[in-house]
């Protein structure tokens, strides 16, 4: 636990007090370390720099209009997850296709969310080597191989405890959306879906943090196995073993030829015996 309160995080002061009754007074390291950099503002990033070029959707929004030169030509779809198949309708509509003519691929990679235990095993990898990694080596070895083999190749557990995002950070988020409704409506763009989803003012419940102090051992070996297995496909060895020793070449058979030979005599003084023994009685 961090020795901070969130009131020293800047969460508001309705939040401190909800967070109080669940007896919730003081961050994990993570929360106060990552979420209030990311949730600060959209011009001070000084944790992830690209996440709000990515998710200031607005200003991603402007720079289509800057590129089309005219807002209509330029039309936003609202992704509602309680309707998966509305992605594929908007852009059938957009299209001109007959309904069903886009579908899902289901045979595409997963793209699901690791587990608390895959993230914390990632995390404590990052921190011993980010100094010591260059950035292709991780992205060939851990970013598009143990971590994609991890989440094509691997199903968590049932009990496999998940990440949750704290109450109050999905709070600031929302503050976020709501913004980020009122600029888009302005734009004058096509706007396919339902606006408002972007800012829902459901009850937002404390979901319960877990810290992770250990990981399964088979999610250790999965990982490095996948580690392994990727340098080995992306990048031939640097160091060749030697070859295995060659078979000893085989002893000629010298008994044999030996015994060989000792038959022959045999045989020979065999043959001689019996002519001599002719000779004799022939003679007499």
């Amino acid at each position: 636990m961090s020795t901070q309160s969130f009131a020293d995080l800047g969460v508001s002061p309705v939040v401190v007090r909800a967070l109080a009754q669940r007896d919730r007074h003081n961050p994990f390291a993570v929360q106060s370390t990552v979420i209030p950099d990311v949730l600060e503002s959209r011009e001070k990033r000084p944790v992830t720099p690209s996440f709000w070029i990515r998710n200031n959707h607005p200003a991603v929004i402007r720079r289509w209009i800057d590129a089309v030169g005219d807002p209509q030509r330029v039309a936003v779809v609202i992704v509602d997850s309680a309707h998966p198949r509305g992605l594929f309708d908007s852009f059938e509509d957009i299209l001109q296709l007959p309904r069903n003519s886009l579908n899902a691929d289901e045979s595409g990679p997963s793209n699901r969310s690791l587990s608390a235990y895959e993230v914390e095993l990632l995390r404590q990898l990052n921190r011993r080597a980010r100094s010591t990694v260059s950035y292709d080596d991780y992205y060939r070895l851990v970013k598009r191989g143990a971590v994609r083999s991890l989440v094509e190749g691997r199903t968590p557990g049932r009990r496999e405890p998940r990440v949750t995002t704290p109450g109050w950070a999905i709070e600031r988020a929302r503050e976020f959306s709501k913004a980020d409704v009122v600029d888009i409506g302005a734009l004058g763009v096509r706007v396919l879906g339902d606006l408002e989803a972007l800012a829902p003012t459901s009850p937002v419940g404390d979901a319960e943090a877990v810290e992770v102090t250990t990981v399964p051992v088979n999610l250790a070996a999965t990982f490095m196995y996948d580690l392994l297995e990727a340098a080995i496909r992306t990048e031939p060895a640097a160091v060749v073993p030697p070859p295995p020793p060659a078979a000893p070449a085989p002893r000629p058979n010298t008994t044999g030829a030996r015994l060989d030979q000792v038959v022959a005599r045999t045989r020979a003084r065999l043959a001689r015996t019996r002519l001599a023994a002719r000779v004799r009685a022939t003679r007499g």
